[in-house]
């Protein structure tokens, strides 16, 4: 199943360019479980119609309708399938939205012509092409330009068919052109609509986006911060002192539980480590820092009887 926290974001490096990435993780956390939802909801209404068509009808007078119901229910059973395991969603989302949207014109026009051959008005599934409308808008992955071309391609065809089949344009009648008018601002107010929401659905994925690269940033810029005050204190304590410092600051702000009122008083405390048998070298020479760094204490000793035994 899609979108299970695959949202190709990289704590590491700069990653992938914005837009890329903004696509891919449009096309992957929204649009994988959004695709999934209507094709259970397509399958659903296959079987419907299909159930219908037994029982509500005979079937051999519908011979269309059913040869079509029955493949959409394949396609869409094998289609939900292949986006479940995650086989289309990457790569091939916008053609699977492509073929899905043409599944349902056919089956749309097979609805139109049925209902054109047992005398139906002019308003005959005009219902199902504002669906497909709306499901072009909403559910499929296609971008703004694809989605309005799709939608104006769904409402067109739908006007000049019906047009073409109550000979509006050979027998024009004032009834069949107030009924293909009505139909025409049904399909404008739902492509506007349509345009609307997925508008404002793009812009508020573009900021959850635009967030959470920036949260991600964030705890970037935290961990390397983090691991340059460690290293900074570790070059001017010793190990055990730094950590048991470490340590000390952490206990402390789990009791406190909040990080804004803790006071500053991390280096209050004394860290105590006792040696034996040590014992305490000391040259009032320029460069004896580097010296002691550089050389072990056998050599350290050995250099400074040289120097101080002449």
């Amino acid at each position: 199943m899609p979108a299970k926290g695959r949202y190709f974001l990289n704590e590491g490096g700069e990653g992938p360019d914005q837009t890329a990435l903004y696509e891919k993780y449009r096309l992957t956390s929204q649009h994988g479980p959004l695709l999934l939802t209507f094709l259970l909801v397509a399958v659903t209404a296959s079987i419907a119609l299909i159930v219908i068509t037994f029982v509500c009808g005979d079937p051999s007078g519908h011979q269309a309708v059913l040869g079509m119901a029955f493949f959409t229910l394949a396609l869409f059973v094998t289609l939900y399938v292949l986006v479940y395991m995650e086989c289309l969603v990457r790569r091939w989302l916008r053609t699977l939205a492509l073929v899905i949207w043409v599944c349902l014109m056919m089956l749309g026009y097979t609805l139109v012509l049925d209902s054109w051959m047992k005398a139906a008005p002019t308003w005959a599934q005009v219902p199902f092409f504002l669906f497909i409308v709306f499901v072009v808008y909403t559910l499929l992955p296609f971008s703004m330009r694809g989605a309005i071309v799709a939608g104006g391609v769904s409402s067109i065809s739908h006007l000049l068919v019906l047009g073409v089949l109550m000979e509006a344009f050979t027998k024009p009648s004032d009834w069949v052109v107030r009924q293909l008018v009505a139909n025409a601002i049904i399909f404008l107010c739902g492509n506007l609509t349509g345009a609307f929401h997925k508008h404002q659905m793009q812009d508020a994925s573009r900021e959850l986006f635009t967030y959470t690269v920036k949260c991600i940033q964030i705890r970037r810029k935290l961990r390397i911060e983090k691991r340059q005050q460690e290293n900074l204190l570790l070059s001017v304590l010793p190990a055990h002192i730094s950590m048991g410092m470490k340590l000390a600051i952490i206990e402390r702000l789990k009791e406190r539980g909040d990080r804004r009122y803790v006071p500053d008083n991390n280096f209050h405390s004394l860290y105590v480590k006792r040696h034996q048998n040590v014992s305490i070298l000391y040259a009032d020479i320029v460069g004896f820092t580097r010296l002691a760094s550089d050389c072990s204490p056998k050599e350290l000793v050995v250099v400074l009887n040289e120097l101080f035994g002449k």
